[in-house]
Formats: structure tokens, sequence, C-alpha cells
């Protein structure tokens, strides 16, 4: 079987970069959920799952089984985190944040790990996030962001002084990557925040030191 099958969990999370061996992954949470059959709305349990894509080509990299003990919470997996809600506009809200992922990614991949450390193999020039995710990519997500400089390289750190382009809009790293965390947690499911804070601990810390300019 070429692709990951899970039975039983029905919810698909937004996706988190992470690192992996390799370098660069896309990863997503999924969770089982509760649906109301007379008003149709929708309640979340705990993630069960999490499968992780490589980034640079999309192919399946892992699946793995997870509690909320993974994610250092203490939640019981069998009780309902709350209700899912989805804000007006998702799909198109959805479509720019895989715009500003294509801008911000190729600087974390080049030198954004835990501690400000490259983790090994992240200096691979990702694929647009909406590629890994078997979607249709982003106008201009070939083109990506610039490397950064050698000397920024050299340190294992992002260089934040220099300008990401953002499918041709020429948008600065600090604002994209503000834009990026902003439009990332207003379309964040509520309940599953905590989750997503802690599956992309290090993308999230690179997201605030790029757009406070650190």
């Amino acid at each position: 079987m070429s692709r990951f099958e899970v039975l039983g969990p029905d919810f698909e999370s937004l996706p988190v970069p992470v690192f992996g061996a390799e370098g660069l992954r896309i990863a997503r949470m999924l969770a089982p959920t509760r649906v109301d059959p007379d008003t149709q709305r929708r309640w979340v349990s705990p993630p069960s799952y999490v499968v992780e894509q490589r980034a640079d080509t999309g192919a399946f990299a892992e699946a793995r089984a997870v509690s909320p003990r993974v994610f250092g919470l203490d939640h019981d997996p069998s009780v309902e985190l709350g209700e899912i809600v989805r804000p007006g506009g998702f799909a198109d809200a959805t479509r720019r944040l895989y715009e500003l992922f294509d801008a911000v990614l190729p600087v974390f991949a080049a030198g954004s790990g835990v501690g400000g450390q490259a983790p090994s193999g992240a200096r691979q020039a990702p694929s647009s996030v909406a590629a890994a995710g078997g979607q249709a990519p982003s106008p201009g997500a070939a083109a990506g962001g610039q490397a950064p400089s050698p000397a920024a390289a050299a340190r294992g750190l992002p260089d934040l002084s220099r300008e990401a382009q953002d499918a041709g809009s020429g948008v600065g790293l600090r604002a994209s990557a503000g834009e990026a965390r902003e439009a990332f947690f207003a379309l964040a499911e509520a309940p599953l925040v905590p989750y997503y804070r802690s599956l992309g601990k290090a993308f999230f810390a690179f997201l605030d030191r790029a757009a406070e300019g650190s």
C-alpha cells in the first residue's frame, strides 16, 4: 500500500511544518469527531494520529498513533475537546495561508531549528505546502523565497534581513511571517490550538522571531 490509511479518525487538521530525518515535513493531525445529525454541529476529540509527508516531494513519510501526553497535554482521549467552528471564507483564507507558507518555509528550512541549529537535511528547498498536501500549488509556489545569505547559513540561523518573495508580491519576510502567524491561528480550530502549538513549536517560534525581526 503506497498511502497510509487510518480507519476511525475523520477530521484532518491544518498542515504544520515540522522537521524529520530527511528535512522539512508537513504534518497533519487526524482526530475523531461527532456530528449532531439535527444541527450538523461538530465536536472534536484529541488527535489520535499524526501523518507526515516530505515537503520536497509530497511523498508519505510517517504515520504514528498519538495521545494527548505526546503533546504534553493532560486531556482524557475519550472526552471531546470542543466544537469545531469554521470561519467564513475558509477556502480563500486557506489558499492565502499556503501562499504565505510558500514565502516563509524556504527560510525556515534553510536555517531554523530548535535552539537556532539547522536540523540535518534541513537545507533542502521545499515545494509548496499545497503540493505536499496533494492540492494544487498556489501561484508562484515554485519561486518560493530567497535563500538566506552565506553568513546566516553558516550560523545555522535564518537571515531575517532579506526579503522573501510571496507569490510574486515582494512581501518582506517580517510581514509574511506576521501574516502567516495571524492567518494560521485565525483558521485553527480552537479546541486543537494547544495541539498545534505543541506539534509546530519550532515553526511557530520561527514565525515569532521573524515577525519581530529578531
